[in-house]
C-alpha cells in the first residue's frame, strides 16, 4: 500500500494569521457599523443599543440668591459680587452645564445674584454647586468645650465649637481629590490640601504645633475633625464620603475659587425648556447619502484619484460608525444637532488629512489645539463640543492610518 505523505514546506503560516485576523477585524467592523445604524438595536430584543439623546434630559431652573453685603465696605461691594459671580458660573460651566447665566441685581435694598441653568445634568449636582457657598477654613478646638460630653454628640461637627485660623481656601493653590487607604486598609477617597509655596513653611509649622492633636476643616459651619499625625512633613487629607459623583461634586467645590461673600437661596424656580430637536432616523439617512454623494461627485466629476477617495469614503464611514458605536454602547448622552456638526467636521477633516499627506502633522496639531482652547476656555456646548473635537481628531487619524493597511491587505489577500 502506498504510503501517503503531507509535506507542509510550502504551507504559508503568515498568510494563514493574516487571513484569520482579516476576518476577524471585518467582523469587528461590521458589528461596530451595525451597532451605529438606526434602530439595528430592534432585531434582538435582549440587546440594546439605543442612541441617548440630551432632549428628554434637559431641564430649566432659576435661583435667586440674596447676598450677606452688611459687613463690607462700600469701595469693595462691587467687587466682591462679580468675583461671587465669576465663581458661581466657573462652577457651572467645569461641570459641562450646556446653558448658565449669573447675573448680578438689586432687590428692595438687597444685593441679588440670579443663576439660570438650563442642562441635562442631574438637578441634584446643580443645586449643590450653586446652593453652597463652600467656605473652607482650618480650625482648631475651642479649650471650654467638651466633646467628649454624651448629651452633645455633635459637638465636634459644629463650627461654633472651634477657633479660627488664618488659613482658608486661599491658602491652597490647588485640593487634589484622590484614593488614599484609609485606617482600615481599604481605598477611598481623601482632599488632599496643597499649599501654596509660601505658605507651606507656615503650614508646616502650624501642623507641628498641633501634633497629635485633633484639628478640623469648617466648610459653612460645619467641619470634618482631621488627626495630626507624627509623621514630617505632614499631609493634610481630609476624607470625602460618597463614591466617584460625590468625589466629583467635591472637587468642582473645592477648585472653582473661594466666595468671598455669604447668601442664602432665597426662591428656586423651575423653567419651561423648548428644545430643537431633530429625527435621528431622517438626519442619519441625509447625512450618510450626502457623504456618499460627495466622494462620489469627487471621483466623477471633479476626476480625483479612485484610490484617495475610496480611502477617504472608507475612513469617514469607518470614524463615524465608530463614535457613533461608542456613544450607543456606553450610554453616553448626545445632542443629534452636535452629532450632525460632528459629523460633517469628520468628512472635512479626513479629505483634509488624505490629500495633504505631507502636512498632515501640522494640521493634526492645529486641529488639537484649536479643540483644547474651546474646551479649556470655552463656555457651555463651545466646551463640550472642543471636548469631542480632541476625541475625533485623534480617531480620524487612526482611522486614516487604519484604513490604508486594510484596504492594502484586503487587496492582497483577495488577488491571491
Amino acid at each position: 500500500m502506498k504510503k501517503v505523505k503531507i509535506s507542509f514546506k510550502n504551507l504559508n503560516t503568515g498568510s494563514i494569521f493574516l487571513y484569520l485576523f482579516l476576518i476577524l477585524i471585518s467582523s469587528l467592523l461590521i458589528v461596530a457599523g451595525l451597532i451605529s445604524l438606526p434602530l439595528t438595536e430592534k432585531f434582538r430584543e435582549d440587546i440594546s443599543y439605543d442612541l441617548v439623546t440630551k432632549d428628554p434630559l434637559y431641564w430649566g431652573k432659576e435661583y435667586i440668591l440674596e447676598l450677606d453685603t452688611t459687613t463690607v465696605l462700600d469701595s469693595e461691594k462691587e467687587e466682591m459680587i462679580d468675583n461671587t459671580r465669576d465663581i458661581l458660573f466657573k462652577r457651572l460651566n467645569s461641570s459641562g452645564i450646556e446653558e448658565v447665566s449669573v447675573y448680578g441685581e438689586e432687590r428692595d435694598d438687597k444685593d441679588i445674584v440670579r443663576v439660570v441653568v438650563k442642562t441635562s445634568k442631574d438637578e441634584s449636582l446643580v443645586d449643590n454647586l450653586v446652593q453652597n457657598r463652600f467656605f473652607v477654613t482650618v480650625v482648631t478646638r475651642k479649650e471650654d468645650v467638651d466633646f467628649e460630653d454624651e448629651e452633645n454628640q455633635y459637638a465636634y461637627l459644629l463650627g461654633e465649637n472651634y477657633n479660627k485660623t488664618e488659613f482658608t481656601g486661599e491658602s491652597f493653590r490647588n485640593v487634589l481629590i484622590t484614593k488614599l487607604k484609609n485606617s482600615s486598609g481599604e481605598y477611598s477617597y481623601f482632599a488632599v490640601f496643597k499649599p501654596w509655596m509660601t505658605k507651606e513653611k507656615g503650614f508646616q509649622e502650624f501642623l507641628a504645633q498641633h501634633e497629635n492633636e485633633t484639628i478640623g476643616v469648617d466648610i459653612d459651619g460645619f467641619v470634618t475633625p482631621y488627626y495630626v499625625p507624627a509623621t514630617n512633613p505632614k499631609t493634610f487629607a481630609i476624607p470625602i464620603t460618597g463614591g466617584d459623583s460625590q468625589a466629583e461634586l467635591i472637587d468642582k467645590l473645592y477648585n472653582s475659587g473661594e466666595i468671598p461673600l455669604s447668601y442664602t437661596t432665597t426662591e428656586t424656580n423651575s423653567l419651561e425648556v423648548n428644545n430643537f430637536s431633530l429625527n435621528y432616523i431622517e438626519l442619519s439617512i441625509a447625512l450618510l447619502s450626502a457623504v456618499i454623494l460627495v466622494h462620489l461627485i469627487l471621483i466623477y466629476v471633479l476626476k480625483e484619484d479612485t484610490k484617495d477617495i475610496s480611502q477617504s469614503l472608507f475612513s469617514v464611514l469607518l470614524t463615524i460608525s465608530l463614535w457613533i458605536a461608542y456613544l450607543k454602547i456606553f450610554a453616553i448622552p448626545v445632542d443629534i444637532w452636535l452629532l450632525a456638526i460632528e459629523t460633517v467636521l469628520i468628512t472635512l477633516i479626513i479629505y483634509l488629512l488624505t490629500h495633504n499627506k505631507e502636512s498632515q502633522v501640522g494640521i493634526t496639531t492645529s486641529l488639537l489645539l484649536s479643540s483644547f482652547v474651546l474646551m479649556t476656555t470655552g463656555i457651555g456646548y463651545m466646551r463640550i463640543f472642543g471636548q469631542e473635537m480632541i476625541i475625533l481628531v485623534i480617531l480620524c487619524q487612526a482611522c486614516i492610518a487604519f484604513s490604508k493597511w486594510y484596504i492594502a491587505n484586503m487587496k492582497k489577500v483577495l488577488l491571491k
